[in-house]
This record gives C-alpha cells, structure tokens and sequence, in this order.
C-alpha cells in the first residue's frame, strides 16, 4: 500500500537547488585520484550543505563523518589542522561545475552506529592496516555561506583503533564495522534497518562526501530494485561517498551503506564534467542493507 503520510526528514527544500550541478573526473597529478572513483548524476544534482536542510537532518548530519589518511591531519595545541586540495584543480574539472572552489580531505565517509562504533563500505576498510592509518573527522561542513573549513577542534577527531568486521565482496555485501579509540561525545548513535530492509519505492536521502567535499546531502532518490545483499537507488553519489550512511526518508534509520555506483563521466575539451542520468536511466547506485552488518552492532535505545 502506498504511504502518503508526510516525510519526515524530506522536507528540506532541496529545490533551493535545483541547478544541476555537476562532478569530477581522476585526475593523474593529485593523491586524491588513488583513492576515487567517478559516480554519476540522476536527473537534477540534488546535493545540498549542511546550512541549507532543517535540524531533523542535521542531527543526523552530526553523526556523519569522513574517513582521512592520518598523515594529511596536524596537530597543533587542541586544533586539527587539514592538509586538502582544490576540487577543481585536483579533478581537473571545467569552470561551471559545483563546489569546484571547494576542498577535498576524506577518502570515504560513515556514520556513527554506537557510542564508539562506525558503519561503513568494507573497500574502504580492508583491515588492521587501514584502520591503523586512517582518522575519523567529524563536522567537516559548512556552518554558512562562504565557509571554508581548514581545522577542527581535537574532540572531533577520532582514531580507528579496531575493525570488528569487514567484507567486501563484488556485486554483494560491502561494510566495515569499527572501533573508535574513545566513545563519542555529544553525537547521537544512529539507528539501523535491522529486520525490515528497504523496499522498492522507498524514499532515500544519503549524507556524506563525495569526492571528500565537505559534507553534502542528497534527496529526491528511491529504491529501484532489491539484490538481497543490497539494494540498487537512484542516488546523487561520488567516489568519497562510499561508506555513507543511506537513510530512510521516513523513519529516519540508516536503510543501508553506499557501495558501488555508475562510472560514467566525460571530457569537454580539457577539463571533465559528469554525464547526467535521467533518474530513471543507468543502472543505479548499490546501498548495502544495513541490515547486513547488524549482528556487529548493538541495538540503540
């Protein structure tokens, strides 16, 4: 049966928006590119920051996160500082395209499951040897207009001190499970899709960093098809937005983690713009249930 109550986290105005705004190619002379892959748009570039969406999404948005090589973190006194890259010089990417005056820092992005607990993609985190070179920064948004986050204060910034479980299987299941060195403070633990997965038609938001942009949040998608392991919806995704946190529009639970997507991006002449897919063109993006990963994590209450 259709549901026609109200969305309870949908109704930020992602129309606020609504010039498409466009992505990123690899680019052969930044770091970045070792850890990207391209995605792809559907229908209209519905990516929004954090200041634009209602507080429902940014309490949710708060226990967002992007996963970052330790090596580009300094530390001076009790401030984080970043070592980032243009978005439009590392990608290579023509004038009209969005954020291009951006940053990039993360690699992946996640989502706090558990007082000291991440869900994420499991091909971001493989094992010990990952988790050991690999930090978690929360906040990496923008507060305002013209906000260019450079460092963060120490409280949020977190190690991986241990991986309770990961797998990473093609066209199949893709999550990691793990340990932070402390238990977060003054962030709330999401809540998962434990029993009932997400169905076909179910509304979609997905917060995260794509590209390692600061932190970017996307509806206007829905669930196309079931796999069994994941779910396939028409996402406005990038390569950093792995791991991010899937959301059901109406219960306001993670329904899964982003895994796979569409590679599907052009030149036009030297610089690289996305191909757009109509939002009922391409094959879709692929949301592992998070269901999947629920016998790592804990129940919240």
């Amino acid at each position: 049966m259709k549901r026609k109550k109200k969305l309870l986290l949908a109704a930020f105005v992602i129309g606020m928006c609504s010039a498409a705004r466009l992505a990123w190619q690899e680019s052969s002379s930044s770091v970045i590119e070792k850890d990207f892959g391209a995605e792809v748009i559907y229908g209209e570039d519905d990516r929004v920051e954090y200041f634009e969406v209602n507080s429902e999404l940014q309490d949710i948005a708060d226990s967002t996160l992007t996963l970052v090589r330790s090596v580009n973190l300094e530390r001076k006194a009790d401030e984080v500082f970043f070592q980032v890259d243009n978005y439009k010089e590392a990608m290579r990417l023509c004038d009209d395209e969005a954020f291009g005056d951006q940053n990039l820092l993360g690699f992946c992005s996640g989502s706090l499951v558990g007082p000291d607990l991440v869900l994420t993609a499991g091909h971001c985190i493989t094992g010990g040897y990952d988790c050991r070179a690999t930090s978690i920064v929360f906040d990496y948004n923008l507060k305002g207009p013209g906000d260019v986050p450079l460092s963060t204060h120490q409280d949020n910034v977190y190690e991986c001190a241990e991986v309770i479980h990961t797998e990473f299987v093609n066209d199949g299941a893709d999550f990691a499970v793990i340990r932070l060195d402390r238990p977060v403070v003054g962030r709330k633990s999401l809540a998962i899709k434990r029993q009932h997965k997400a169905q076909v038609g179910d509304a979609m938001i997905v917060l995260g960093h794509p590209a390692g942009l600061p932190l970017k949040i996307a509806g206007g998608a829905n669930v196309r098809s079931d796999k069994g392991s994941h779910f396939v919806a028409n996402l406005d995704t990038y390569g950093g937005n792995s791991g991010s946190a899937v959301i059901d529009a109406f219960t306001g639970e993670v329904a899964g983690v982003l895994v796979r997507g569409e590679t599907d991006f052009v030149q036009r002449g030297n610089c690289s713009v996305s191909n757009v897919c109509q939002d009922s063109e391409c094959s879709g993006e692929d949301v592992t249930h998070a269901s999947e990963a629920a016998a790592y994590i804990p129940e919240v209450f």
